[in-house]
């Protein structure tokens, strides 16, 4: 087994760069979509919305995927300027 960055909430933290703000998407959409169920389930019927949230949950999950690979994103280049941006902090710190 070896750990990869391909989970919705790592390609998020990609985009974002920020944990809370990875989690607080995540939320309003997971959120959205249980609006969404509530709401329409009784013009729909449970088969069509059925269908429609797994293929809705299907493309809104990749969207971060292709946003990463349009904007070329790399995540060793996110993590090398998390890594020195926590050293510049840390020499902050001791400089104080």
């Amino acid at each position: 087994f070896s750990p990869d960055m391909n989970h919705i909430h790592h390609r998020m933290l990609i985009l974002t760069g920020n944990h809370l703000y990875s989690s607080l998407i995540i939320i309003a959409v997971n959120g959205m979509f249980v609006l969404f169920a509530f709401s329409f389930i009784d013009k729909l019927g449970n088969n069509y919305m059925f269908l429609l949230l797994i293929v809705t949950g299907l493309i809104v999950a990749n969207i971060p995927a292709w946003i990463i690979q349009f904007k070329k994103i790399n995540s060793s280049e996110v993590k090398e300027r998390k890594r020195i941006h926590a050293f510049s902090m840390f020499l902050e710190k001791v400089k104080n």
